[in-house]
């Protein structure tokens, strides 16, 4: 009787069989984490450019009806001159409200500042200069007095997320699309990637990837 023999390979699996699989299993970690990190910035900026538009619009509520939560802007301003409005300006890395007063001392006028916000350090604001945009909003809806970029730009530095929000003359306030390549700089160590670059893009798109 002959003796049983089996027809299947009891060797395992080959080395290369096994680096394989390793590599499709860091491609897929990898991808997965950029994706997640993608997601946390896209829902970091959205958060920030819903707290712009509300403080917008509490300048601008506060413009029209003459009252600020903590003080009365008109006895700010009757101390020191005539009060002219209440915005909001924005910085590189923060964002702040004002009250707007006229002197009629040497100085001339009076900025009271309030209710400052500073970015998170993966977030900027677009723009050159250390201030981007001014927006007065001027008693009895009068309009709305820009300095700067009517635009703001809300870039992530770490991803392409990005938001833009728009204010005009009339004082109507929206949320845009914003495109922040060239709004960010990359980091000094981008250069040194040479044609690994387009690798980087293709697992994390940065706002400065083509």
């Amino acid at each position: 009787m002959r003796p049983f023999r089996s027809t299947h390979s009891s060797g395992g699996y080959s080395l290369v069989e096994l680096l394989v699989v390793i590599v499709i299993i860091g491609f897929l970690l990898t991808f997965g984490i950029s994706r997640y990190r993608t997601f946390t910035e896209r829902h970091q900026v959205e958060n920030i450019a819903r707290g712009v538009v509300s403080a917008l619009r509490t300048a601008q509520e506060m413009s029209l009806s003459g009252i600020k939560r903590e003080k009365d802007p008109n006895s700010l301003c009757n101390e020191n001159g005539e009060w002219k409005g209440t915005g909001l300006s924005i910085q590189p890395n923060r964002y702040y409200m004002f009250v707007f007063c006229e002197r009629e001392d040497p100085h001339g006028t009076l900025t009271v500042v309030f209710d400052v916000k500073d970015l998170p350090q993966n977030v900027v604001f677009a723009g050159s200069g250390t201030n981007i945009s001014n927006f007065l909003f001027k008693p009895l809806a009068k309009g709305v007095e820009i300095t700067g970029e009517s635009t703001i730009g809300i870039c992530s530095t770490k991803s392409d997320a990005s938001l833009g929000i728009r204010v005009s003359t009339t004082g109507e306030i929206g949320e845009v699309a914003f495109n922040c390549a060239g709004a960010v700089a990359p980091p000094a160590w981008w250069a040194s990637l040479g044609p690994l670059q387009s690798a980087y893009c293709l697992i994390q798109h940065y706002p400065w990837c083509p």
